[in-house]
């Protein structure tokens, strides 16, 4: 199919994912000529003279944050707007939280419980030294969290138990020359939760638990926990629920998840997802989620 010819097209990383099938199925209920647009496959052309735009109701679901440290899906979603299309989830704030650095410092500037990080270039002597002992002593733990600044599903996430080991680890990062880590404390006996919002809709908050009591893997993606929904919150959930809509009053996104982390009824915000995974979460909640955001997307 033309792409000229095209309501909806979903840019996307790895073309034959769930969720992207979801939307094309929701897409052809509605009447409406939706395709995929696979990256690892697709070019286009910058020609000179100002593109020629027109008021159209045709819409871009971006779906990758650029895992692998490349911004060819941005340009292609930057074309395409220039191209009469409109981006979902707009356009600067995908670049506004495109790493895991950006959206600390987003959240941070909100004012949001985010878990302490410490973001390390260079040696492990003199300041990052006494900075690395005192991001240490103050996070009151002996096992850590080292995560990528960019990655998705738990990839280029590693538990670190012990201070050696982190050391170790560490110094071998500075050493390979590879320092695009965030460092965490590693919240112990935590519960998982995530709220997905759709405009200004909450569609629902489940909480992640591992599908197995005897689960090794300390992650919560989706490939090792089932989704439960609150359907009932109670004073412990309301305050991840208030987060979440002033979050999104703020970023005034399409769609978005936002992942959570409850210790001793203390809250901490972990993560926001622009472009979130919800075969799992429709599973679990019994809610149409791909027919909920292209609804927003294409109002009557």
């Amino acid at each position: 199919m033309n792409l000229n010819e095209c309501d909806l097209v979903i840019v996307a990383q790895n073309p034959d994912l769930p969720t992207h099938q979801r939307f094309l199925s929701e897409a052809k209920k509605m009447g409406l000529k939706a395709q995929v647009l696979a990256l690892d496959n697709y070019s286009f052309t910058i020609s000179s003279g100002v593109p020629t735009r027109q008021k159209q109701n045709r819409w871009v679901i971006h779906r990758t944050m650029g895992v692998n440290f490349d911004e060819f899906d941005l340009r292609v979603s930057a074309h395409l707007a220039a191209s009469n299309f409109r981006i979902s989830n707009p356009l600067p704030l995908l670049i506004q939280m495109r790493d895991k650095v950006a959206q600390l410092q987003t959240l941070q500037e909100l004012g949001a419980p985010v878990i302490p990080s410490l973001i390390l270039r260079g040696n492990l002597e003199k300041e990052n030294g006494v900075r690395i002992q005192n991001f240490i002593r103050q996070s009151k733990s002996s096992r850590f969290i080292l995560k990528t600044e960019r990655g998705n599903h738990g990839l280029g996430v590693s538990l670190i138990n012990g201070v050696d080991s982190l050391y170790s680890w560490l110094t071998t990062l500075h050493a390979t020359k590879d320092q695009r880590y965030i460092l965490q404390p590693f919240l112990e006996n935590s519960r998982e939760f995530r709220i997905l919002l759709c405009g200004d809709q909450c569609l629902g908050l489940v909480e992640k638990k591992r599908k197995s009591k005897h689960a090794k893997n300390f992650k919560h993606n989706a490939g090792h926990t089932h989704f439960v929904p609150v359907n009932h919150p109670t004073r412990l959930h309301r305050p991840m629920l208030e987060w979440a809509q002033k979050i999104q009053t703020k970023m005034q996104s399409d769609f978005l998840a936002i992942d959570f982390l409850l210790t001793n009824k203390k809250i901490h915000l972990l993560e926001v997802g622009l472009c979130p995974g919800f075969i799992e979460f429709e599973k679990a909640s019994k809610i149409n989620v791909a027919k909920k955001v292209i609804q927003h997307l294409f109002p009557k």
